[in-house]
């Protein structure tokens, strides 16, 4: 019995890459959902390791050393790539999204499982045994909480008078409550507030986006007044050369 538990205890292990890409999942899904259309395009990826943006923008800084200009579109794309304020709103908006799918959590059909083994020993009396549990919870709309589980147990007897055997239970209960917590407006409360956070979070982050672009081009055009100023100032200062080197030879 103590092999079956072990692979049991196995079969239940995480993977941790899986795990992380099934949530990013779930809140992309969660984000689709808030997100309204005229609010422009959704951001590619929330969390974005250091080492992929450095490689995103190696080509770009390359062609700008090459042709010795930088494009209004260049611009706006690097600074949602590598601003670190770009990334915490995104990361607040992740955040939000990620509230909510735990409050979807306790109304889904949740498993569950959990295992205990013994060893018991009383001259002349020994022996050990374990058991498994395993089963689903879901909380109802109605504020009712479904429980239902199975145990597997078993018991090995070394010396004695025991008597050894296995035994199987399936038991199952209904939790509803009758007065505080029965009213289902009270019951997804938890759940239809999560989901008007995400909304306000959507709208914050596009609200947020809005001025870091608008930031961008604003800076973006101050430069190229200021550029156009120097090379105007430049084109002044070699016509006023020629006149003065023309007059110097009339002279």
């Amino acid at each position: 019995m103590l092999a079956v538990a072990g692979l049991f205890c196995g079969g239940c292990a995480v993977d941790p890459q899986k795990a992380a890409q099934q949530t990013d999942e779930k809140v992309t899904r969660i984000i689709d959902h808030a997100w309204d259309d005229t609010q422009g395009q959704k951001p590619d990826a929330f969390l974005r390791p250091q080492a992929d943006v450095l490689e995103q923008i190696r080509p770009v800084l390359d062609q700008v050393r090459t042709t010795g200009t930088l494009t209004l579109d260049q611009a706006v794309w690097l600074a949602l790539l590598t601003s670190p304020e770009y990334q915490a709103a995104k990361e607040m908006l992740y955040l939000t999204a990620l509230d909510q799918a735990d409050a979807h959590y306790y109304y889904q059909i949740n498993p569950f499982a959990w295992s205990a083994g013994g060893y018991g020993l009383r001259e002349p009396r020994e022996a050990a045994g374990a058991h498994v549990t395993a089963g689903v919870s879901k909380l109802l709309a109605t504020g009712a909480a479904l429980t239902t589980d199975i145990t597997l147990g078993y018991m090995d007897v070394l010396s004695g008078d025991f008597r050894p055997g296995s035994i199987a239970m399936f038991s199952a209960a209904l939790t509803m409550p009758l007065l505080r917590g029965a009213d289902r407006a009270a019951v997804l409360e938890t759940l239809t507030q999560a989901q008007r956070e995400t909304v306000y979070a959507v709208r914050d982050f596009n609200r947020f986006r809005k001025t870091l672009l608008v930031g961008v081009v604003e800076d973006y055009c101050r430069i190229a007044e200021l550029a156009w100023q120097r090379q105007n100032a430049q084109n002044n200062l070699k016509s006023m050369q020629q006149i003065h080197a023309t007059l110097g030879e009339l002279a």
